[in-house]
């Protein structure tokens, strides 16, 4: 993609991004309930871990194997995601 397209497509790019991660904490936020993890730190880290581990990891690490990407790639892209999941289900976790 050339750099002015790539501009172009930012603020489509920067609204799906912020539909995307408002409805990942709804349902982070339900699991967290439905876990019985509200303030329960260690428990809401447990679960916002697990809903990445099977909803996020592992279709990154399928995207990752069918693209022939590094581990590397899966590894920042994934860790990303990770630390956001896991920062997003403490914050929930004592809010909800």
């Amino acid at each position: 993609i050339a750099e002015k397209d790539a501009k172009k497509g930012m603020p489509k790019a920067f609204a799906a991004d912020l539909v995307g991660s408002f409805l990942m904490a709804v349902v982070l936020l339900h699991a967290i309930k439905y876990a019985g993890a509200a303030g329960s730190v260690p428990l809401g880290l447990a679960v916002s871990f697990l809903n990445w581990l099977g909803f996020v990891g592992t279709v990154q690490f399928a995207m990752t194997a069918y693209e022939q990407r590094s581990n590397r790639f899966f590894g920042v892209v994934s860790g990303y995601q990770l630390v956001t999941m896991l920062l997003g289900g403490v914050v929930l976790t004592l809010w909800g």
